[in-house]
């Protein structure tokens, strides 16, 4: 690898996208990285058997978190939801229960910012 660098091998970087036909290439370094990428994901799961124990452990706990941190944004995310909800519900109700749109006091014409309250 860098041997490769220092020679300035690697002019780019590829994005492959997965399970590909090769005849959809047109150049050969793009081939070349798919059949790289598709020997990635065929050694992967053998690959990560050969992790030392602890690595394979911090990964387990990782991924708990991982769940934990994305069930507490969703649910975070829900309540904020219902509250936005239920303020737009109230307004609504008091806007109905006093028989008039609401405006912004500040926007008033009578609030033009010269006489004091």
């Amino acid at each position: 690898m860098q041997v490769c660098c220092h020679k300035n091998l690697f002019q780019k970087v590829l994005k492959v996208t997965s399970h590909q036909e090769e005849t959809q290439f047109s150049h050969l370094v793009d081939a070349w990285a798919a059949r790289g990428n598709d020997a990635a994901d065929e050694t992967a799961p053998e690959a990560f058997e050969l992790l030392p124990q602890a690595v394979l452990v911090a990964h387990v706990k990782l991924k708990h978190k991982t769940a934990l941190r994305y069930a507490a944004c969703r649910a975070l995310h829900t309540m904020f939801v219902d509250i936005g909800k239920r303020v737009v519900a109230e307004k609504n109700h008091k806007i109905k229960r006093s028989g008039r749109l609401g405006t912004c006091r500040a926007m008033h014409p009578s609030n033009d910012g010269n006489h004091k309250h």
